[in-house]
């Protein structure tokens, strides 16, 4: 009997070896020894395994096989692609957050055609409204005449104008009005900050010029001269322009998105006129996802994006906090903070799970007592862990996706209840002067009777 066990091992034993070799010959000769990059999952695949005597013996030969298997196996695209499909038809279904809204979303958005009427009301409004409460910062006079009735977003490059956008007047002016309702429910002390962020596009487009002159966006400025005293405008495109002239990554090559070292530049902007200080950089806890290709890559793929991919900053604050998404009337589910379910070339929206709604905010552990509020599309996803440095509670609310019957208060009374001190407005040029996103969803939520 144990001669027959004996001459089992041996030929067990045997086999192992033979396979051994085997699989040793295999990757020696007909698989390559480096990590690749996968496009369409956003990653570097597993390297053939090393077969050394000291990978054998610590059994790391047996995980580092399984996972170039894994990773090159016959049919794997098609089994990923089918996967993905199945998990959104699945997600798509059971995301309370963002389907809470949608069978409201046609009764409660008005369409893109914005009518000149309302606008014009809106203008007039403006210049109907009293003197502003708020006086801790004198403006020099400006009138609305002072501008012309057409604004853009200008390059200047190679001593010629490249022409971005045509945003009316009226439109700025009814943009004006908004924020001046907004900042209205601030304590005296209390500050409203705003910007518009130009796409990638735009901003590489001005990148690619060798003689760079300046990057401009002009509604901004108006905003700034016209507004309430405690509104404030940031120039994200004078900003960013300025760091490309310097050579610096501000824009992602292969998404409509900025960058993280970019919204950084924006952020440190932003905060310092709403009176707070800037946290540095390396107050953060900062883990880089490269090579990164985005949306851009996924709709229109070139040779030019594969061969110069981005780089993803996922930053995160050093100390704890908890994130907490509103489900219903003073209730609310913890989310995390970076939810890495996001699909591989949408991993800019790993801030928070992507534009949701209807209403999340921060409790941090930061001793801070001041709170804020910061009213964004997808280009404030990673504008908002960076203010957690500077308040206690940071609140985020995207326009698209708010239900106050969810929700259960105006966005004024959740101003009020969470004692909110300042206010920051992030959104892209998509949802700027001619799209509904300010001007009819966010005014309409108020609850302010305008």
């Amino acid at each position: 009997m144990k001669k027959k066990n004996k001459a089992l091992y041996i030929i067990l034993s045997g086999i192992w070896i033979a396979m051994l070799i085997a699989l040793g010959v295999y990757f020696a000769a007909f698989t390559n020894k480096e990590s690749t990059f996968d496009a369409d999952e956003n990653r570097m695949l597993a390297a053939a395994p090393d077969f050394s005597p000291n990978n054998i013996w610590n059994g790391d030969i047996s995980t580092e096989t399984e996972d170039f298997l894994s990773d090159h196996s016959l049919g794997r695209k098609n089994a990923i692609k089918f996967c993905s499909n199945l998990k959104g038809m699945v997600s798509a279904a059971s995301y309370k957050d963002t389907l809470a809204v949608m069978d409201k979303k046609d009764a409660a958005l008005s369409s893109d055609d914005l009518s000149e009427v309302d606008l014009d009301e809106m203008a007039k409004k403006l210049e109907e409204e009293t003197e502003p409460t708020h006086t801790r910062r004198e403006k020099p006079p400006a009138s609305a005449d002072d501008y012309a009735d057409s604004l853009y977003v200008k390059l200047n490059v190679d001593d010629d104008t490249i022409y971005y956008y045509e945003y009316g007047k009226t439109n700025v002016l009814a943009m004006i009005s908004v924020l001046n309702r907004i900042a209205s429910f601030l304590p005296e002390d209390g500050e409203l900050v705003y910007t518009m962020v130009p796409q990638s596009y735009v901003g590489n487009t001005y990148n690619a010029y060798d003689k760079k002159q300046g990057f401009i966006s002009e509604p901004e400025p108006m905003i700034d001269a016209l507004a309430a005293n405690n509104v404030q405008a940031v120039s994200t495109a004078e900003i960013l322009g300025a760091a490309m002239e310097r050579g610096e990554y501000v824009y992602f090559r292969s998404d409509m998105h900025w960058s993280v070292p970019g919204t950084y530049l924006v952020y440190k902007e932003m905060v310092t006129r709403a009176g707070q200080t800037p946290a540095a950089w390396e107050d953060y806890n900062i883990q880089v996802e490269e090579p990164f290709l985005g949306t851009l890559y996924r709709d229109y793929p070139t040779q030019y994006m594969l061969d110069n991919p981005d780089r993803l900053d996922l930053l995160t604050p050093k100390f704890d906090l908890e994130w907490r998404r509103i489900d219903g009337v003073d209730s609310y589910h913890v989310i995390d903070f970076l939810d890495f379910n996001a699909m591989a070339n949408d991993r800019y929206t790993v801030y928070l799970g992507g534009p949701a709604g209807p209403w999340t905010y921060a409790v941090c552990d930061n001793n801070i007592e001041r709170n804020c509020l910061v009213i964004c599309d997808s280009y404030g996803l990673a504008f908002v862990p960076m203010v957690t440095e500077n308040y206690g509670q940071v609140h985020y609310y995207d326009p698209r996706y708010y239900d106050y019957d969810t929700v259960g208060y105006t966005v004024k009374e959740m101003i009020e209840k969470y004692k909110i001190s300042d206010v920051y407005v992030v959104i892209g040029d998509l949802h700027s002067y001619d799209n509904d996103f300010m001007l009819y969803q966010a005014s309409s939520q108020l609850g302010d009777d305008y």
